[in-house]
């Protein structure tokens, strides 16, 4: 893989559907010193972050967990107006009554665009990024089917639709 996409919601930061605290700093931290190291060792790798939040809401969160020295500006995204004006009138209204007194709202169908955006913007190849996330629903159904990008899921933040999965199969 030349590209690896990190969610920041539920994977790097705690999110609503963290309710159980899985996610602890400390480990991300941790990982993501590992995975600048591995980067420095391999130049052609790049590291992206995505977020279903809002610019302002993502911006706020990246630095609450002072993730900013992981990851340069032009490799983060968030949901924007740019964005938001070419979706569907009919979608966009979707939004933004979802997001009215919400403002850590989400749209989970972001990524998806972006992460088209990030393939056709650096010829980077479908079978060449890794999504790292934490849905089987948003993030690996979906990306699956619209984006063909493999998906390495957090187990601990492991979620369906946003709400936490109550029983495991194991095996």
């Amino acid at each position: 893989k030349t590209a690896v996409i990190f969610s920041l919601e539920d994977v790097l930061i705690p999110a609503p559907t963290d309710a159980r605290g899985k996610i602890d700093p400390a480990q991300v931290s941790a990982f993501l010193d590992d995975a600048l190291a591995f980067q420095k060792k391999n130049p052609g790798l790049q590291y992206y972050l995505i977020s279903a939040y809002s610019e302002k809401i993502c911006a706020q969160k990246i630095k609450e967990a002072n993730l900013e020295r992981y990851f340069p500006a032009s490799h983060v995204f968030a949901v924007n107006e740019k964005y938001l004006s070419v979706r569907d009138p009919v979608d966009r209204e979707i939004y933004q009554k979802k997001c009215e007194g919400d403002e850590y709202c989400t749209d989970e169908y972001f990524r998806q665009v972006q992460m088209k955006q990030i393939m056709e913007q650096n010829n980077i190849a479908p079978q060449h990024m890794l999504l790292l996330g934490h849905d089987y629903w948003f993030d690996g159904f979906y990306t699956r089917r619209f984006s063909a990008v493999d998906i390495l899921f957090i187990e601990e933040a492991l979620s369906a639709r946003g709400k936490e999965i109550p029983e495991r199969i194991e095996g």
